[in-house]
């Protein structure tokens, strides 16, 4: 998916992959997390990544998967997480099951064309990155995006979106 304006996106070639690692992956809502605020998170928001499936968002905002494909690196900081209203494939929900043996609600039970969280990227990785972290079962690319810190939405903000990255 791809989108959105330049602002948020970091499409310099000459620029080398940053270096976090595909295993930092905490919950932005911990309290001993070294954490701006929810608040100030929020007023910050500029953009928003928009998930074909619900249950790629599930997976990010309840800790499992700790980087976004993208064939674009995103610049590093927060983006509002939205889910589509697409569903995924079977195929790619056993895949997910397959990750997330006990939990994972199934794809029709969670909202869809809605804001369901925040993500904060700290930068991006290659897949061979990632090949030896956490992250490798869940590295594709061709840009795995990595996935900070997040922290999910007590009620789901209804909002169309658009598709890849948008500015909200």
């Amino acid at each position: 998916a791809s989108g959105g304006d330049d602002v948020a996106r970091d499409d310099d070639e000459d620029e080398p992959a940053t270096q976090p690692t595909c295993s930092h992956h905490r919950d932005a809502c911990d309290a001993s997390a070294d954490q701006p605020s929810m608040p100030d998170v929020f007023g910050g928001l500029t953009h928003a990544i928009t998930m074909k499936g619900a249950m790629w968002s599930w997976a990010i905002l309840h800790g499992p998967k700790p980087a976004e494909n993208r064939h674009f690196r995103l610049r590093p900081g927060w983006y509002a997480l939205h889910n589509g209203m697409g569903q995924i494939a079977e195929e790619a929900r056993a895949r997910l099951r397959a990750f997330i043996p006990d939990g994972l609600p199934d794809e029709v039970s969670l909202p869809h064309g809605a804001i369901v969280g925040v993500v904060r990227i700290d930068g991006h990785a290659s897949v061979e990155a990632c090949a030896s972290t956490r992250a490798a079962a869940w590295a594709t690319g061709p840009v795995c995006n990595v996935v900070g810190a997040y922290c999910s939405l007590r009620e789901p903000v209804p909002h169309r979106g658009a598709q890849g990255l948008w500015p909200i």
